[in-house]
């Protein structure tokens, strides 16, 4: 009798808190989730579109999203509903304020906690309880009756957890719902601290084509780990304005997965280019992913070495040693059996020796590069190639007019013969008066010579030029 009088009062209390426009709280969590999708860029950054399916009744309510990440940007959230008259928002909120020591004693700040410890008595340990006022945290200082106590020995026991911690990243959503029932409910927001590049294997085969093999590199420091139906990543300079905002904290362990699916397929997303994977996949917190992006073993690669040089519209003594760059290049183009745009990322380029071995010569980064454009990786300076230049006359003829000769000695220890290329730049208005091997003119500052090294031999090039500026 008195139990069936208490539910009746309940259910009074319930209809006259309803009658006050009290919202009823609805937590929908993870295990409701019927597709997540994830946008990734480049620049640091996801779009997550997280829909979860769940039955809400008429009125006024307030859902509690669970379970997202904890670098949401927060003014990016939306919800949105797949019925037409179902439930709308007027006021959204994040917490990230997650339960820990310190975000939990802060909340007893000037209130009663009790500390136990544990007493050997006559062979046994009894349990010892003492109640204080915390009166601070950093350090703890706790007042027991006339005495107060900095870090107190003792297990310290809270009477409830307060209503504005949560124990993971809340998204609340507080508004009316129109129809009673089933409905999809789809949150977007943008999350930082995810993003990717690419990473690719250039392997130089001693006879034959080389090898191309390029992975995307997923790094994932959200707080969360995603188990995605759906995976896009757009390569390109995506504008964003930056704002401040609270800075989670994050591990530092990262691991490595690789991933066997098939290569990407390449779609425009603005103008950027995307790169969609089928099927699902799971990107851990504090993990590093990769999916395989492209392969070709039909790479046409060409190898060079080059010294650039800045000439000087001044007199000068002395000689410079410019490096001769080590340079690897190759055209994105089908008939390397390339058909995609390739997303900016560092190429590691391996060589293949005696007895089959793949040794690493360097690497180096290359930029977003669309079909039939020529890739060009420098990955490092020969060792068996020297060069010397020196400035051999100097003569001024105005104000902002010189004529300047240089000599540029290229040696070579090679096994044979090399070709290499001098770029020489100049400061202004230029004409090549007198040379000793014929420059292009490629642009207006730049004049190129191709120049073969004999082994075992030097090489010199002079020359004489005029420059007004």
């Amino acid at each position: 009798m008195q139990a069936a009088f208490r539910l009746c009062l309940l259910l009074v209390l319930v209809l006259v808190l309803a009658g006050r426009g009290y919202a009823a709280k609805i937590e929908i969590d993870a295990s409701e989730r019927t597709d997540l999708d994830l946008t990734v860029y480049s620049s640091g950054f996801a779009v997550i579109r997280d829909t979860r399916e769940t039955v809400l009744p008429r009125g006024e309510l307030e859902l509690e999203f669970i379970d997202v990440a904890r670098t949401v940007d927060a003014p990016s959230v939306s919800l949105k509903s797949d019925a037409g008259t179902g439930f709308v928002a007027d006021q959204q909120n994040y917490r990230f304020d997650l339960i820990n020591r310190v975000t939990l004693l802060e909340r007893f700040i000037g209130r009663k906690v009790k500390y136990s410890r544990s007493l050997l008595e006559n062979g046994t340990y009894e349990r010892v309880f003492r109640e204080g006022i915390l009166l601070s945290i950093n350090p703890e200082i706790v007042k027991f009756g006339d005495i107060i106590e900095v870090q107190p020995q003792g297990t310290i026991s809270l009477p409830y957890i307060p209503d504005d911690l949560r124990t993971t990243p809340t998204l609340f959503f507080k508004g009316e719902n129109s129809k009673k029932g089933k409905q999809a409910l789809e949150v977007r927001y943008h999350a930082d601290a995810v993003g990717w590049e690419a990473d690719y294997a250039l392997t130089v085969h001693r006879r034959g084509p080389a090898t191309l093999t390029g992975w995307v590199t997923v790094t994932n420091h959200t707080g969360k780990n995603f188990e995605v139906s759906g995976l896009r990543f757009i390569a390109g300079d995506i504008r964003r304005e930056k704002i401040q905002k609270p800075k989670p904290e994050m591990m530092s362990r990262a691991l490595m997965a690789a991933d066997s699916a098939p290569g990407a397929a390449v779609t425009r997303v603005g103008d950027q280019h995307a790169y969609d994977y089928p099927g699902s996949a799971i990107l851990f917190n504090n993990e590093v992913t990769q999916l395989r992006l492209v392969t070709s073993e039909e790479v046409d690669v060409e190898k060079s070495y080059r010294i650039t040089s800045s000439v000087q519209q001044y007199s000068r003594d002395g000689t410079d040693e410019p490096p001769v760059g080590v340079f690897y290049s190759f055209v994105n183009s089908k008939g390397n059996d390339l058909s995609l745009p390739l997303p900016a990322g560092r190429v590691r380029v391996y060589e293949t020796g005696e007895g089959g071995s793949h040794e690493f010569v360097g690497e180096a980064r290359i930029d977003h590069s669309p079909r039939n454009e020529v890739i060009e990786a420098g990955i490092s300076h020969a060792f068996d190639l020297r060069a010397e230049r020196r400035q051999t006359s100097f003569r001024r003829l105005g104000e902002r007019s010189v004529e300047i000769g240089y000599e540029l000695a290229i040696r070579s220890e090679q096994y044979s013969d090399v070709i290499v290329r001098v770029d020489e730049r100049f400061p202004g208005e230029w004409d090549m008066l007198r040379e000793t091997a014929e420059s292009e003119r490629v642009d207006a500052r730049t004049a190129r010579y191709e120049v073969e090294v004999p082994s075992g031999g030097t090489y010199k090039l002079t020359y004489v030029a005029r420059i007004s500026w």
